[in-house]
């Protein structure tokens, strides 16, 4: 799995377990030690790995007289390349014509590759309807039904082609007619 450089390791609570030990390394055999921590909770949250790098980490209990469990079966991960993109903002949709709805956002941070566009008309499930450039903040969605209402939502994709955090989820209604039609009938 390719995670950012920020990750949070999670294990289960431990029946008469004061602390645990977790350890993180470079090396499958933990000689390159990159973190050894003692804690109370069952969750630990460390920012300073490196990018595109192999890790591995484990977790033990301290119990009630200080007896220590031998430690869980080792877990590893991969650092993303690149910083993953994060959840996109500022997602707003508005139709300009009765058929089209012209999307805008902005990256919430990190380097995606591409957006992928989801929409969905009424409790239809959501589909993919088209990607976007990385560096694209925009796109105009066609042939849609008049006078109807849309959800949208955009997926960054990570340059290790991963689906990341989607944006909010946004409903725009298309309009009734154009300005042309409105202005014909005056």
């Amino acid at each position: 799995i390719n995670l950012d450089t920020t990750i949070t390791f999670k294990w289960r609570k431990v029946d008469f377990a004061n602390r645990y030990d977790i350890a993180v390394a470079s090396d499958s055999n933990f000689a390159a030690a990159v973190l050894n921590h003692t804690l109370p909770d069952t969750s630990y949250t460390f920012s300073q790995f490196g990018r595109d790098k192999n890790y591995y980490w484990k977790v033990r209990t301290i119990g009630i007289n200080e007896i220590i469990s031998p430690w869980s079966s080792t877990n590893k991960f991969t650092t993303a390349k690149t910083g993953a993109p994060k959840k996109p903002v500022a997602f707003t949709g508005v139709s300009n014509w009765p058929t089209e709805v012209t999307l805008n956002w902005q990256s919430g941070g990190g380097t995606a590759s591409k957006f992928n566009i989801y929409s969905r008309q009424g409790a239809i499930p959501f589909a993919k309807i088209g990607s976007v450039a990385g560096n694209v903040y925009q796109t105009t969605v066609t042939n849609l039904k008049r006078k109807n209402n849309y959800d949208f939502y955009v997926i960054p994709v990570s340059t290790d082609t991963i689906e990341t955090t989607a944006s909010d989820i946004i409903k725009v209604t298309t309009k009734t007619t154009n300005l042309a039609t409105q202005l014909q009938t005056i």
